[in-house]
C-alpha cells in the first residue's frame, strides 16, 4: 500500500473517524465558554498518542480531508491544558509538516507551546525541521527569504516558468500575500512596470488599492504608484503602476487613454466570474484587449476552490507557457454549525 492509499484508507478507518469525530465535537465546544456538555461527553478522553500518529501520517497529504483533520487535532492538542509538553510539541511537528509556521508562532505567542520546541526534539525529527525550512523558503533580491506552505512555494516556482497562470486554492491558503510578495520581487527585479489587478465589485477597489498602498510603503519601494482613478494623468515617468480596477474602470481607462496602454502584468481576483453573465463578457473583452496590446503581458488568474483552472488559459497566445494549480491546502480550520430553536421555548438553554 502505497502513501496516498494509506492516507486514504486512514481517514476512512471507523475507528480514526470515532475519536477524530469526538475531537471535533470538543474543539468547537471549547470555542463557547458558556457551552454545557452533556455528562456523557464531559469525561470523553482522547488517546493523544494515537491521534498524533494519525495527523502526522495525513500532514503530508494534498486531500483536503486528511490536511484538515490533521491540523484541527494538532490545534486543539496545543489548546486544551490536559495534554503534556511532548505531546504539544508534537503537535507542533504536525504543524510543521503542514508547512504552517504561522500557527506555531501564534501558538508559542499565545504559551499554548513552550519556546524553542525543536531543541526537544529527537535527532531525526531536528532534522526533518531544518529539511522542510531549507524546502520551502523563497530568497529574494533584498537578501532576506520568506517562509512559505506548500500552495505558496509551488505558485512562486510556477511564476518562474509560466507566462499565464491559474491558481485555485482556499481563501485561508494565503494567494493574497504571496500575489503581494511576489509583485514586489517582480517590480524590484524588473520594474518600472503596469500592473492591472482587476477586482470583482466596486466594494472591494479601495480595500485593495488602501492594503497595497501600505504594502508598497512598509517594502520601501517608493516608486510605485497605486491608483484606482482611470485617468491618464496618474501616470508618471519612470515610476511602476498598479491600477486597481473592475472591468469596467479598465474598460473606460483604455478607452481614455491617448497613447496605447501596455498592460505588463494582469493580475485577475475571482477569476471565475468570467462566465457571470455581461459582467464576464465585458472581463473577457478587456483580457483580449489587454492581450491584443501587449502579447507578452504576464497573466495570473487567481480563484478560490475550482475544480479546472486550466479553464481559463485556453484564450492564452500561441507560445505563451502556461500553467495551472490547483491547491487543497488547508491552513485554518471552519466550523459550519446548525442552530435548532427549541419549540415554543425561545428563551430555553435546553
Amino acid at each position: 500500500m502505497g502513501l496516498k492509499e494509506l492516507q486514504h484508507w486512514l481517514v476512512e478507518l471507523p475507528g480514526f473517524r470515532r475519536q477524530f469525530t469526538s475531537v471535533v465535537i470538543d474543539s468547537v465546544a471549547a470555542q463557547f465558554p458558556m457551552l454545557t456538555q452533556e455528562s456523557s461527553r464531559s469525561s470523553v478522553s482522547h488517546d493523544w498518542q494515537y491521534l498524533l500518529l494519525c495527523a502526522s501520517m495525513l500532514a503530508g497529504t494534498s486531500n483536503e480531508r486528511g490536511q484538515d483533520a490533521a491540523l484541527r487535532i494538532a490545534q486543539h492538542c496545543l489548546t486544551i491544558d490536559s495534554t503534556t509538553v511532548e505531546q504539544k510539541d508534537a503537535a507542533a511537528v504536525v504543524l510543521d509538516a503542514l508547512t504552517n509556521k504561522p500557527a506555531i508562532r501564534l501558538a508559542e505567542a499565545r504559551n499554548l507551546l513552550r519556546a524553542r520546541f525543536t531543541d526537544r526534539l529527537p535527532l531525526p525529527l531536528q532534522q526533518d525541521y531544518v529539511k522542510r525550512a531549507l524546502q520551502y523558503r523563497v530568497p529574494l533580491s533584498t537578501d532576506t527569504v520568506i517562509e512559505t506552505n506548500r500552495f505558496q512555494h509551488e505558485f512562486w516556482a510556477m511564476t518562474e516558468r509560466s507566462d499565464w497562470l491559474s491558481i485555485s486554492a482556499p481563501t485561508s491558503a494565503g494567494k493574497s500575500y504571496i500575489l503581494k510578495r511576489w509583485l514586489e520581487e517582480h517590480i524590484r527585479l524588473v520594474g518600472p512596470l503596469n500592473v492591472v489587478y482587476i477586482v470583482p465589485t466596486r466594494a472591494l477597489i479601495q480595500e485593495v488599492e488602501e492594503d497595497l498602498r501600505e504594502y508598497f510603503r512598509d517594502a520601501r519601494l517608493r516608486n510605485v504608484v497605486v491608483s484606482s482613478i482611470p485617468s491618464e494623468g496618474m501616470m508618471r515617468a519612470g515610476a511602476s503602476h498598479v491600477f486597481v480596477f473592475t472591468q469596467e474602470r479598465l474598460h473606460l481607462f483604455m478607452s481614455r487613454v491617448t497613447a496605447v496602454f501596455r498592460s505588463d502584468i494582469l493580475l485577475i481576483d475571482e477569476a471565475q466570474k468570467i462566465g457571470d453573465g455581461h459582467r464576464g463578457v465585458l472581463l473577457q473583452q478587456v483580457l483580449d484587449d489587454a492581450v491584443e496590446q501587449n502579447r507578452e503581458v504576464k497573466v495570473v488568474f487567481a480563484s478560490p476552490s475550482t475544480s479546472n483552472p486550466e479553464a481559463l488559459l485556453v484564450d492564452a497566445p500561441v507560445g505563451r507557457r502556461r500553467e495551472h494549480l490547483a491547491s487543497e491546502e488547508i491552513t485554518v480550520n471552519q466550523n459550519l454549525l446548525w442552530v435548532s430553536q427549541v419549540p415554543r421555548a425561545p428563551n430555553s438553554p435546553w
